[in-house]
């Protein structure tokens, strides 16, 4: 029960990094498609539009920022790219 307040935790904070195409934040986008939490290992799956975008700077900006935003708060970050 309390991983799932913390998974919670995570998502809100996610939902703070805008998606530079819409201004929305990355979860209410559906960018974000799973987030997995293991103590303090948390890999996040980001799921972009299309098979090209993956290289894009945009997401590479993106996933910078949620690896900078979660390592703050004390977590090991791993983001997994799907298209």
């Amino acid at each position: 029960m309390a991983e799932n307040k913390e998974v919670e935790k995570i998502k809100k904070t996610l939902e703070k990094i805008k998606d530079p195409h819409t201004m929305e934040g990355l979860v209410s986008t559906g960018l974000i498609e799973d987030v997995k939490l293991e103590g303090k290992n948390v890999t996040i799956v980001l799921k972009v539009p299309y098979a090209g975008c993956a290289a894009c700077a945009f997401v590479s900006g993106i996933e910078d920022e949620i690896k900078k935003k979660l390592k703050t708060s004390g977590y090991n970050v791993e983001v997994v790219i799907l298209t």
